[in-house]
């Protein structure tokens, strides 16, 4: 090899090694030193909690609260609604089991981790008197878990859950924490073996059909108990036997009501098309109870969904458009198929 390859081989290996030397006197310091450890220290349940706000950065009212109230949870930022307490379990079980990797304990470099207070969300735990039991910050999220620390530390811990999704955030995008995910929006569900009887009001439009059982032989009392044969039997508008599989169609959404959010209560129920000119369902239950669906107008602010509300129930809720469609047939849909 010649002088000049030599020489031009020498500045190359000088540029490579003053950028190393450079780049490693600007990078951000990380302490490896850590272990895995427990985050959260002691034990969490419904027992000893009773709140929890959920926020990003200094923005606490664009969050939401849950609060105790008896045996109950409620969302007290969302109408006192009542809270999924499945979700809040599963929450605290997570919190209790949460490891964490240390990374650093450089105050500067939490932004690099989403973990400064203006970005990171927070989850506060409070007990009865209303003190603070944990307030954690989670930040960017990680291959296998996210980033978080506990408020008035600078140590960023590299936990072994991603607990954002918890909250309706996925990827690092800097979106607020999703309140109706830790709503209870079930709204009906009785057993669809104690119906016997649906009518359904669609403006001028009434169908009414029940159920006509089948004559049941005598059982074997060793047998296991089958669910009763029955046939839709359509007495308004006009009288036919129904098509059971669209009949039961109707039964199954009616069976399983649930809402995509709550609304506000009204001045007037007329207001949101709960009045006299609401569309209903009743459902007729075999003790002879009846309970009675109230279908309302669109809501302005959100998209395809409308109000709704059972009758003698002071909660409102919006329930998706495709509801409506799946409950108000035309009588026409439940006729058999002709053949031939």
């Amino acid at each position: 090899m010649n002088n000049r390859n030599l020489a031009i081989l020498l500045v190359i290996l000088i540029i490579v090694a003053g950028g190393y030397w450079w780049s490693k006197g600007h990078r951000r310091a990380l302490d490896q030193t850590g272990g895995w450890v427990d985050v959260v220290p002691g034990q969490l349940s419904t027992d000893t909690v009773w709140g929890l706000s959920v926020y990003r950065g200094s923005a606490p009212d664009e969050g939401f609260t849950l609060a105790r109230r008896g045996d109950d949870w409620v969302m007290t930022t969302r109408y006192d609604a009542k809270a999924n307490l499945n979700r809040l379990r599963t929450l605290l079980t997570n919190l209790e089991n949460l490891e964490g990797d240390l990374r650093s304990d450089d105050p500067t470099v939490l932004a690099d981790y989403g973990l400064d207070d203006s970005t990171a969300v927070h989850v506060v735990l409070r007990d009865e008197s209303g003190n603070e039991l944990l307030h954690l910050l989670l930040g960017k999220p990680a291959t296998g878990g996210g980033f978080v620390r506990l408020e008035g530390s600078s140590q960023a811990l590299l936990a072994n859950r991603n607990l954002l999704s918890e909250f309706g955030i996925w990827g690092e995008d800097n979106k607020n924490p999703v309140a109706s995910t830790w709503l209870d929006l079930e709204i009906f569900k009785p057993d669809r073996n104690e119906v016997v009887g649906l009518v359904l009001h669609h403006g001028r439009n009434v169908i009414a059909m029940h159920k006509v059982f089948e004559e049941k032989a005598e059982e074997d009392s060793t047998e296991t108990a089958k669910p009763p044969v029955y046939e839709w039997e359509v007495t308004r508008p006009k009288h036919f036997t129904a098509l059971k599989t669209r009949a039961d169609g109707i039964l199954t959404t009616v069976v399983n009501m649930r809402a995509r959010d709550v609304a506000p209560a009204p001045d007037d129920p007329e207001e949101y098309g709960l009045g006299k000119s609401a569309d209903r369902v009743e459902v007729e239950m075999k003790d002879g109870t009846t309970h009675v669906m109230l279908f309302g107008k669109e809501a302005e602010d959100a998209d395809g969904q409308f109000y709704f509300q059972m009758l003698g129930d002071d909660r409102y809720w919006l329930v998706a458009d495709y509801v409506k469609g799946n409950i108000f047939k035309k009588v026409e849909e439940l006729r058999p198929d002709k053949k031939g």
